[in-house]
């Protein structure tokens, strides 16, 4: 499957001040979106953007890079109706992770 998002540059943990020295996934997101540096992009709920600079900041590089095949299905996600749905489902998600580490 190939990147909906064109991101030329390398993800990495962080945000940059520099995308061409790497970004985290919100930078590329905000960036691609709309044409702007920083790591809310507010197309992207709120809940997600946190969710996934944690995860963007503690995972392996290699596994870093595989989180653009996804981007693309965050932006546009900041809908404030379907907000509580969308907490509930990380929550749990969250716990089955951690029980699964247990």
């Amino acid at each position: 499957m190939q990147n909906i998002l064109t991101w030329p540059y390398k993800l990495r943990a962080g945000h940059s001040k520099n995308p061409a020295e790497g970004a985290c996934i919100m930078d590329a997101i905000n960036w691609l979106v709309h044409g702007e540096h920083g790591d809310h992009p507010p197309c992207v709920d709120p809940i997600f953007i946190e969710f996934c600079i944690g995860g963007n900041d503690n995972m392996p590089d290699n596994m870093r890079q595989k989180f653009l095949l996804r981007a693309h299905l965050l932006a546009g996600s900041n809908d404030p109706e379907t907000r509580g749905a969308r907490t509930k489902i990380l929550v749990l998600s969250a716990l089955r992770i951690f029980c699964l580490w247990l």
